[in-house]
């Protein structure tokens, strides 16, 4: 390659190349580290997020405990522990609007629900329990548009049904409320076969 060249040319040439390849392996290096510190800062916020979805479930579980034994406060402080870690959790919704409702605070619990609803637009069950606290409320409208949201994610939802049949009876509509009472009554025979 560089036997045509002269003596000083040829040093020239080749430390050139040298420095190329020196350049070149200092930034291949630079790239493989890079890759694995990105690769382990992947892996720490996984760890780290899987870690969060442990201490939520935890925290949920007693949520739970608590709430069944009665002790509201409590589950009411660990719920609210679990939305600030993870402010989709429909199941945090859900039962801190169960113990504020047990607490006496209807109001607020409609609040809790409608935010959770908003945050988790498929959590079917949190839309029901906000649409029995709406009907109780007498806000009927309301409480149907839940409904008929709840049954757009899943036809077959005996519950939402029910309450449907409930909805559109009050609201006079006896023939659509007997369409819903017997759409009801069927999901609910369908289930209680396959067991």
């Amino acid at each position: 390659m560089c036997s045509g060249m002269p003596r000083t040319k040829r040093i020239q040439t080749l430390m050139i190349t040298a420095r190329s390849l020196i350049c070149f392996c200092v930034v291949a290096l630079v790239s493989i580290s890079a890759g694995t510190v990105i690769g382990q800062s992947g892996d720490t916020e996984k760890k780290a997020r899987r870690a969060k979805i442990k201490e939520s479930r935890r925290l949920l579980k007693s949520a739970i405990a608590k709430t069944e034994a009665g002790d509201y406060t409590s589950a009411l402080g660990e719920l609210d522990s679990i939305l600030t870690v993870d402010d989709t959790n429909p199941d945090a919704y859900y039962y801190k609007g169960i113990a504020q409702v047990s607490t006496g605070d209807t109001t607020d619990a409609i609040a809790t629900l409608t935010l959770g609803s908003e945050k988790a637009p498929l959590a079917r069950r949190l839309k029901i329990y906000l649409a029995h606290l709406l009907l109780a409320g007498g806000q009927n409208d309301q409480a149907l548009e839940l409904i008929n949201s709840v049954l757009a994610i899943k036809p077959g939802e005996g519950e939402a049904l029910y309450l449907k049949g409930v909805l559109l009876q009050k609201a006079g509509d006896n023939t659509g409320a007997i369409e819903a009472y017997e759409k009801a009554l069927e999901v609910t025979i369908a289930k209680s076969d396959k067991r």
